[in-house]
């Protein structure tokens, strides 16, 4: 199992701080959180998101792989103005 760690708003949506989630990469994983907790896909694709402490744009995107034990952190994507 996947380790799911939420933050910022999207904590505040799912209404938890984390989740366990079989997933094969990362774009499956979102895709599973979307479905489950009902959120806007597109949304969450434009979240920042680690896997073992590091930003997926490091590695291979949301084609990442994902295995036993790795822990995945989302962290909401962030707007000013």
């Amino acid at each position: 199992m996947i380790k799911v760690r939420y933050f910022g708003i999207l904590r505040l949506d799912i209404k938890k701080s984390f989740d366990e989630i079989e997933a094969q990469d990362v774009e499956v994983l979102i895709n599973i959180i979307s479905s489950k907790y009902n959120l806007d896909i597109d949304e969450l694709k434009n979240s920042i998101v680690f896997v073992n402490g590091k930003n997926i744009n490091e590695l291979k995107g949301f084609k990442t792989k994902l295995y036993d034990c790795d822990e995945v952190q989302i962290f909401s994507p962030v707007a000013g103005g």
